[in-house]
């Protein structure tokens, strides 16, 4: 009994080790911008397949999804953020623009609309991207199929990531958060998701075809 207890805590410990490292690596490669896509790539890469029960060799799997995944990665990263510019700008202009009131009701609605499903389409996306060999625009169509088709738990899965996110940025200690934040987020993140995409995986495993461009 007091084997199984020690061997339960080395195994915990080995995994909080194994977040710690992929945290730290994170943070490195998302200091120069240009390669914050394919850091975040990487990270999710060694997380998804931590959720889903696989053991991968955290920094062989970093290092090969930022490699494998650095182009559809950068490409998510701009798409997201210039539609969430769009959002903002447009949230920030409405309450100046010269037009009837409901009408500014209608375009605001849809503007939050827009930023929620886009934000929620992130929860699937990148799971997608390190688990399947999905085309851009497939791993965009699926993830907003996903949304739509599980709407609560979508919903839900990005409220609690969002306050999670918000509380260890705000109120945990630094060193926690450069240690074991991140990729405890993105564990959270890919769990969640692979509770939904689980459902499809034969599905997706047919539509799955190698990128030779990678």
């Amino acid at each position: 009994m007091q084997g199984g207890n020690g061997s339960g805590f080395f195994d915990i410990l080995d995994k909080l080790s194994g977040f710690a490292l992929i945290n730290l690596l994170w943070i490195v490669f998302a200091v120069p911008l240009i390669t914050l896509p394919a850091a975040t790539a990487g990270l999710f890469a060694v997380m998804a397949d931590s959720a889903r029960g696989v053991e991968p060799e955290a920094f062989q799997r970093f290092f090969g999804g930022m490699r494998r995944y650095w182009k559809k990665s950068t490409v998510i990263f701009i798409i997201d953020a210039v539609l969430l510019f769009l959002v903002i700008t447009n949230l920030s202009i409405l309450p100046v623009m010269a037009i009837p009131v409901q009408l500014k009701m209608v375009s605001r609605g849809i503007t939050i609309f827009v930023g929620v499903m886009v934000l929620a389409s992130n929860l699937y996306i990148w799971t997608l991207l390190v688990v399947f060999d999905l085309a851009l625009l497939e791993l965009v169509e699926i993830s907003l199929r996903l949304v739509f088709q599980h709407l609560l738990w979508s919903f839900f899965l990005l409220a609690a990531t969002a306050l999670v996110f918000l509380t260890g940025i705000f109120l945990l200690p630094g060193l926690i958060v450069i240690l074991t934040f991140f990729s405890g987020f993105v564990w959270l993140v890919t769990r969640g998701a692979w509770r939904i995409i689980r459902q499809y995986e034969d599905e997706l495993r047919t539509l799955s075809v190698p990128d030779r461009s990678e």
